[in-house]
């Protein structure tokens, strides 16, 4: 998103990535809805379960942060330039 030119100066790249996200997030509603369970998966994603999360999903979610921090650490100065 950082490569978006905006030639219209009144129009903040702030609000460019707020649209994104609400088209992204309408879109996805809209492709969830045509799934055989899409009136129970809609509701997963819309309000979630923070009780209903496993072990195993948190281990996952913590080797992919793992693996992004070390490539941010060994990288560091290659995003700098």
């Amino acid at each position: 998103m950082s490569f978006i030119n905006i030639r219209d100066k009144r129009l903040k790249q702030e609000a460019i990535i707020g649209i994104l996200y609400a088209f992204a997030s309408a879109l996805t509603v809209l492709f969830i809805s045509k799934t055989p369970h899409g009136d129970s998966d809609i509701q997963e994603v819309l309000f979630g379960n923070i009780l209903s999360v496993s072990w195993g999903q948190i281990s996952a979610l913590g080797i992919v942060f793992g693996v992004i921090a070390f490539a941010s650490t060994c990288l560091f100065n290659k995003f700098l330039d």
